[in-house]
């Protein structure tokens, strides 16, 4: 059970990890697309929100 969900952790890293990266590469609408897609739990989406809070607005569109 403990390797399922490290593999979940390190997805949801690489997730975010695309995310700021579309995002500080100016690809925004792609961020909030792969946001969208994403499947975070509320902290998780609380702290990436929190991080790029301009992402909320796009998302809320």
């Amino acid at each position: 059970m403990p390797k399922v969900k490290a593999k979940a952790a390190s997805a949801d890293t690489g997730a975010v990890t695309t995310i700021r990266k579309l995002w500080n590469g100016g690809e925004r609408l792609r961020a909030a697309e792969a946001f969208k897609a994403a499947e975070f739990d509320e902290d998780q989406a609380d702290a990436i929100l929190a991080e790029l809070p301009d992402l909320r607005d796009l998302i809320s569109e």
